[in-house]
């Protein structure tokens, strides 16, 4: 994913489903999860306005963890910004 324009990595909002399935699967999600996981984050992200991954009580912990920690053979990780989840390795 390209940089934004103002310098900083770009936010998982913005992406549409088959982006956010993408996001989870580069990071370390199983792979019969994906797509349930990518609805359930698109649900939260565009539906409720939640960016806040600790409010997103329908993933489960271990998801919520590979998305904000970084692990070495998971990719890149993503955290909380002011703008959204940004992606920060």
């Amino acid at each position: 994913m390209p940089a934004s324009s103002e310098g900083r990595l770009p936010s998982l909002v913005g992406h549409d489903l088959d982006g956010l399935a993408h996001v989870l699967a580069e990071i370390g999600e199983p792979a019969d999860k994906v797509r349930l996981r990518s609805r359930q984050l698109y649900h939260w992200l565009y539906h409720r306005g939640v960016t806040d991954l600790g409010a997103m009580t329908t993933l489960p912990k271990g998801t919520r963890v590979r998305v904000l920690l970084p692990q070495a053979q998971a990719g890149p990780c993503y955290a909380p910004a002011a703008s959204g989840l940004l992606r920060v390795g």
